[in-house]
Formats: C-alpha cells, sequence, structure tokens
C-alpha cells in the first residue's frame, strides 16, 4: 500500500458528509483558472502602483532591505514545489502594499481592481471536486476571494451550493463585484474577524469531524491565528487535520512524506493546541484529491486545461505612482528611502502638503534631528488635512527624546487634558506615557513619577481605542511597562516579542526593530558574556543603520549593560551626533565614563588571574 493511501484511507472510511475541505490560493493556480500567487500578485502590484519609470525597482528595493534584516520566508518542505530554500527572503505582505494603494489611489477602490480576473476565471478541475464534494454533502471553508467553487457547481448542478455549506472568510467577489470588503488590505484584517465571521468559522470548523487543509499557506496571522489561539484546550478534540503542503513528482513517482513539526505552518500547532490532531503532509496535490475522488466514488479528475492568464489593466498616472512609493516606504519604515525621494523635486510636485510634512517629520525624527524638527512644527501654518493636536504631540515628543522630561510632560499633559475630543486625546497619551516611563528611570524623577503614573493610567484604560488596532497596541505597551515599573518588576519578555512579531507581519521593518530594541532591553542579563551582548547590540545598531534610523543605531549604545560593548569615544560620538539636550547629554555621559572604566578594569583584573592561573598550571605540569 503506497503512503497516499495510509493518508487517505482514514479519510475515505469517514466519507464526505463528514469532511470539511479549507482551501487557499495554491487550488486556483492550475490551468484554466490561472490565478497569481502571493508573489506573482505582489510583483504586479509593485510593478504597477509603485514604479514610475524604468529605473524605480521598487519591489527590489524592499526584498534588499528584507535580505539586510535577515527577513527570510519558513520553509516548510524542502521537496516541496515552489517551497522556501533556507536563506529565501520573505515577500512583502500583499495586505499592506494593496493597502497601501488603495489608500493613495482612492476612487472606489480603484487599486484593488488588480484582482479583477478573480470575477471571470473559469473553474479547473479542483474547483470541481469541491463542487462535487458539496454536493455529496461537505463543508468547504476558503481564504480565496474568488467564486470558481460556486460556478464549479452552478455548472454541474445549475444551482449553487447551500448557503451554509461554503465560507469565504475574507469575503468573495460574489458578495461585492466592487471587491471594497474583501479581506485584501491590513485595514481589513488586521482587527480579527467581527464577532459573527467568528462564529461562522468555528462553527465550520467543528461541525465535521476531519478537516483537510490545502492550497493554504496558513499565514494569516491576524485573524485566523488569533480566533485559533482563543479556543479552548479542548475545543477541536477529536478533531483530525489532514494539512497538505503540495509537492512535486520525482523520478519514482509521487514522493509522499510527512513533514516534522518544527517546519510545519504555525497555524497547524494552534490547532494541536485547541486538541485536534494534526499531520502535515507533503506530496501532488491533485493526486491527493484525485485518490480521494475515487475513494468517495466521485467523478474523476479531468486533465488540467488550458492556460487563461492575464492582467487587469488599472489607470495610475505618473503621479500616483510616485505618491504611492513614498507612502509605502512610509508604512514599512524605511527611512532612507524616504529621505531619498524627499530630495527630488518630482516628489514634492506629486505629493500632497499634508503628506510631505509627515514624510519629512519621521525622516528628521530617525536622523535625530529633534531640535529641527520641533521648529518645524512649532513654525507656520499647518498644511491642510492635520490636526492641531498633531502639532502639539509632535513638539512634546521632541521635548521627551530630546531628555527634557519635566516641560515634556507639562505640555503633553496639558495639551490632554485640554483636548476636545478623545480621539484627540489618545493622540498625546502614548507620548505622555512614554515621558513617565523615561521619567522613572531617571534618578531624582522616579518618586515624580511615581505619583504620576496611577492617575494616567486610569485615564489610558478609559481612553483605549478600539478600531486604531496599531495605537491600541502602543498603548498597552506603555501600560504594561509604567505597572512593572510601578511594581518593582521586570517587564514580561513576551510583551516585547509579541509587538515585534506583529510588526514583522505587517511588514514594517522600523517597528519591529523599535521592539527588537525592546526586547534587548527587557531581556538584559548582566552574567551574559560580553562577546554574545556586543553581537546582538552592535547588530542591531547595524540593522537600524540599514533602514536610514541614525537615531536607532545610536539608540543601541543607551541599552542596558553598554558599557562591556561600546568604547567611550562610540558612547560620546554618538551622543554629540544627535540633537539631545546639553544636560541630557552631559546625563547620559557622567553615568556612562565611570561604568565603562570600572567594566575595564575588572576586564584587566579578570585577564591577570587568568594569566596567573595559567601560569600556575604550566609550572606544575612542568614538575
Amino acid at each position: 500500500m503506497s503512503p497516499l493511501d495510509d493518508i487517505v484511507r482514514p479519510l475515505a472510511a469517514l466519507g464526505p458528509a463528514e469532511v470539511t475541505c479549507w482551501t487557499g490560493a495554491g487550488v486556483s493556480l492550475d490551468a484554466p483558472s490561472c490565478l497569481p500567487a502571493a508573489e506573482a500578485l505582489t510583483r504586479r502590484a509593485f510593478a504597477l502602483y509603485f514604479d514610475s519609470g524604468p529605473d524605480t525597482d521598487s519591489f527590489g528595493t524592499v526584498m534588499a532591505h528584507h535580505r539586510s534584516l535577515g527577513w527570510t520566508a519558513p520553509q516548510i518542505c524542502d521537496r516541496s514545489a515552489g517551497a522556501a530554500r533556507p536563506g529565501t527572503v520573505r515577500l512583502p505582505r500583499l495586505e499592506t502594499v494593496l493597502g497601501v494603494a488603495d489608500r493613495v489611489l482612492g476612487d472606489d477602490h480603484r487599486a484593488l481592481r488588480l484582482l479583477a480576473d478573480l470575477r471571470t476565471a473559469p473553474p479547473n478541475r479542483l474547483h470541481r471536486f469541491f463542487a462535487h464534494h458539496l454536493r455529496a454533502g461537505g463543508r468547504h471553508v476558503t481564504a480565496n476571494f474568488d467564486d470558481c467553487v460556486e460556478r464549479a457547481h452552478e455548472g454541474a448542478f445549475a444551482a449553487p451550493p447551500g448557503p451554509e455549506q461554503l465560507l469565504h472568510f475574507h469575503g468573495s467577489v460574489r458578495d461585492d463585484p466592487r471587491l471594497g470588503t474583501l479581506g485584501a488590505t491590513l485595514a481589513r484584517i488586521e482587527a480579527g474577524f467581527a464577532a459573527d465571521e467568528a462564529r461562522r468559522l468555528t462553527r465550520a470548523l467543528r461541525r465535521a469531524p476531519a478537516v483537510v487543509v490545502a492550497g493554504y499557506s496558513g499565514s494569516d496571522f491576524f485573524d485566523v491565528d488569533d480566533l485559533l489561539a482563543a479556543l479552548p484546550a479542548d475545543a477541536l478534540r477529536g478533531q483530525r487535520v489532514t494539512w497538505v503542503n503540495h509537492g512535486v513528482h520525482t523520478d519514482r513517482g509521487a514522493d509522499w512524506h510527512q513533514v516534522p513539526r518544527g517546519r510545519q505552518p504555525a497555524m497547524a500547532g494552534l490547532l494541536r493546541a485547541a486538541g485536534a490532531e494534526v499531520a502535515v503532509v507533503c506530496g501532488p496535490t491533485a493526486d491527493f484529491f484525485a485518490a480521494l475522488a475515487a475513494a468517495w466514488s466521485l467523478p474523476a479528475l479531468a486533465a488540467p486545461g488550458r492556460r487563461t492568464t492575464w492582467c487587469p489593466d488599472v489607470p495610475v498616472s505618473h503621479a500616483e505612482r510616485i505618491a504611492a512609493r513614498l507612502a509605502l516606504y512610509r508604512a514599512l519604515g524605511l527611512v532612507g528611502e524616504v529621505g531619498a525621494m524627499l530630495a527630488e523635486e518630482a516628489t514634492h510636485s506629486a505629493v500632497p502638503p499634508a503628506q510631505a510634512r509627515w514624510a519629512l517629520s519621521e525622516l528628521l525624527w530617525e536622523k535625530g534631528r529633534w531640535g529641527e524638527l520641533r521648529r518645524v512644527w512649532s513654525r507656520g501654518v499647518l498644511p491642510a488635512g492635520i490636526d492641531p493636536v498633531h502639532r502639539a504631540e509632535r513638539i512634546g515628543a521632541c521635548l521627551w527624546v530630546q531628555g527634557r522630561l519635566l516641560p515634556a510632560y507639562v505640555w503633553l499633559h496639558r495639551h490632554r487634558r485640554g483636548a476636545a475630543a478623545p480621539a484627540a486625546a489618545r493622540v498625546l497619551m502614548e507620548t505622555e506615557g512614554r515621558v513617565l516611563e523615561h521619567m522613572a528611570l531617571v534618578p531624582g524623577m522616579k518618586l515624580l513619577s511615581r505619583l504620576l503614573t496611577p492617575g494616567f493610567l486610569r485615564a489610558l484604560q478609559a481612553h483605549l481605542p478600539d478600531s486604531d488596532v496599531h495605537l491600541r497596541r502602543r498603548l498597552l505597551d506603555v501600560s504594561s511597562s509604567l505597572r512593572a515599573l510601578a511594581a518593582g518588576a521586570p517587564r514580561r519578555d513576551d510583551r516585547a516579542d509579541g509587538d515585534r512579531t506583529w510588526f514583522a507581519e505587517t511588514g514594517n521593518l522600523l517597528g519591529w526593530l523599535n521592539y527588537h530594541h525592546r526586547l534587548l532591553r527587557d531581556t538584559y542579563a548582566p552574567d551574559r558574556p560580553d562577546g554574545e551582548l556586543g553581537q546582538d547590540y552592535r547588530r542591531a545598531a547595524a540593522m537600524y543603520a540599514s533602514v536610514g534610523s541614525v537615531a536607532g543605531a545610536v539608540r543601541a549604545r543607551l541599552l542596558p549593560g553598554a558599557e562591556r560593548v561600546f568604547t567611550v569615544p562610540e558612547y560620546l560620538g554618538g551622543l554629540i551626533a544627535l540633537q539631545y539636550g546639553w544636560f541630557h547629554r552631559f546625563r547620559l555621559a557622567i553615568r556612562f565614563v565611570p561604568l565603562r572604566v570600572l567594566h575595564l578594569l575588572r576586564a584587566a583584573r579578570r585577564a591577570r588571574t587568568a594569566r596567573r592561573d595559567h601560569h600556575r598550571t604550566s609550572e606544575r605540569s612542568g614538575e
């Protein structure tokens, strides 16, 4: 009996009505559907919306930054068709890319017309299998936007599937031909599923004793992972999940094999944590469904049809592409690329003044030119579209980062208390919390921070936003840090790591780096070897420099234990390079220099002791 027979036999015994199919884009790749895979669709979006001429390669630019930071794709199986090999650079997240284009182009979701071929792609042999599976009483859950399964069902049975049989958990072109409600942008998915959608998906998972996953990457971090992680430990007890990772034919035929747990998608682990029995297997997907069709006495899979690929044409002007590229680089935290674009006259003629102001503000912030940035926000008339509360927040932020903590707190607190609406108060709240956090670490200001923190935390709890997911995460990060400081306890290590993962999933390199920096701070251990610590700290500085953040690179020298890694000239040079206040520079320098000298003296003493011990050992061995 073949390995494939062993995989199919338990499903065959259950019958089609007892199995739910869960599919992703991979099942729509075959001819004649020929819908683009993630990489092809991402490349299509970059070429259409962000490249303004033959000299621009925004996709290559982003991939180069991913490579520089070591962002690689997970390897599920090195024998699979199209599987990520070690060192394969991770793709930009499609939902982030399309979301940026959608915001910039507007016009009734013009950017989402990139997906227009989903409306008319003809069903392929896998879609026809799923149609017959539904007719036999099965159920289907899909991440796909296309309605190929429905059209295959209508073609075979002159009627659509039953309303409870097929669930598109990211929406469908059938329900929204204008595409605006599809889960194709980060804004549509980052808050997770609405309560009704979560209940429908959970019900679909639990309704049958077996689930077959195919053509699906398992990379729905924001909604599916969140839903599964919230399930009780026994929610899927007795559930059998067979996850088919597409594989290739070898010279010996189909090479069916199990994927070890260490290489399985993260979602497989979440299903297992909810009580399911999960097996991830590799082999040709069509062969798997052909065997299942035979076992269930469904029509045999036909040969693949003829290829029908095409690319929708979306009108985009030269100026719109420039504006979209600047917005994309900002969304990904690519400070150096933003700076390069702002140096070009074409950018300023293509970008609205408000967006140009924000881009300049972010650039000056990451360059450490905070005095200059404060003057930019303090003087002149605000560009149309910028609320004055943002001016107040940026001025307060500059005071804070320069080390002028008391003026920063007074400024931010006064403007927050005077804010006309809760949304305006929230704009100021994160920065006010960071000031209190900083004060708690400064001798002479700890008591003041401790007195002010309880009132701030009560106000923060009352103002946590529901709709702005990113701001909510940042405010919760401030809250966890202040509560830990008030309790005199270290902050939970997983807090920064969770936020770092969040920003990695959105594709924001600078956000990921900031929480990587936070993780290094939270997990500092005095007994860690100097060499390991130095490698981590210098690597963090180099990664900041690679995205163009001068301030981030210098901040690595302010991490706990920095005196064990950086020299006095390196440290003092960083303080001078950035526009800190002079008293703050003095305070940082007067703390670092003695610690560095003491560390060098201790290191010299350890070296002398080691040489003496070695000499004594050598003498004894000579005797």
